[in-house]
């Protein structure tokens, strides 16, 4: 329990940037009943001036990532638990902010430029969908965002959120526990969401425990 606590007071001082965290309201979305979803309008700097997002999302509060942590250090069996946490913490910051977006159009500066790209998500996923130019620089519109929450995806790309679990990390990882799932195709959001859902009251989340093991396994 020690270890536990110690994670937790760390997380609890760890500034996880969670820049989409705006202006957040209650919400019901498809797959997701019975859980505390939030739609969250998020207004960020864009070249000189501003673009909007709007995101729904599930984030997790800091004892559910420590336990997720803890659980995740027994695979890689590092000698210094709170070591370990302190560098999974980081990782994740840089990869997602311990965001989880369900579905919405995330705004990213990926190259620098001082400009915002779009990226609509679905189910921890980045998704192509009709009506967003995946890594568009113009301000987003209504109709953007709309069709990033709402509009039907075609592709589902590498990375699941929070830990940026690849297919091949997923699938390798439920080999190792004597488990297996196709996940090809827009099959990668089913998995995602299922396990991320899974996690919401468990003490661990499969998805990071893959990274890891991909990674310190």
């Amino acid at each position: 329990m020690s270890d536990l606590n110690d994670i937790e007071n760390f997380l609890d001082g760890y500034n996880f940037g969670r820049y989409m965290e705006q202006d957040c309201q209650p919400i019901d979305y498809d797959n997701w009943e019975g859980f505390p979803t939030q739609i969250c309008s998020y207004r960020l700097t864009h070249g000189t001036g501003y673009a909007k997002g709007r995101v729904v999302m599930l984030n997790p509060n800091m004892h559910m990532l420590a336990k997720w942590f803890l659980t995740a250090a027994s695979i890689a069996n590092p000698n210094n638990l709170l070591g370990f946490a302190k560098r999974l913490a980081k990782h994740i910051n840089s990869q997602s902010g311990a965001q989880f977006v369900i579905a919405g159009l995330v705004l990213e500066d990926m190259d620098g430029d001082g400009l915002r790209e779009q990226f609509p998500f679905r189910d921890g996923v980045t998704v192509s969908v009709q009506g967003v130019d995946n890594w568009s620089e113009h301000v987003p519109t209504e109709d953007n965002i709309w069709a990033a929450l709402y509009g039907q995806p075609y592709k589902a790309h590498t990375y699941s959120r929070i830990a940026s679990t690849t297919r091949s990390q997923y699938g390798d990882y439920l080999r190792s526990i004597g488990r297996s799932r196709d996940v090809s195709g827009l099959k990668f959001l089913d998995a995602v969401r299922e396990e991320y859902q899974n996690a919401w009251n468990s003490d661990e989340n499969i998805l990071i425990n893959a990274w890891v093991y991909s990674n310190y396994g």
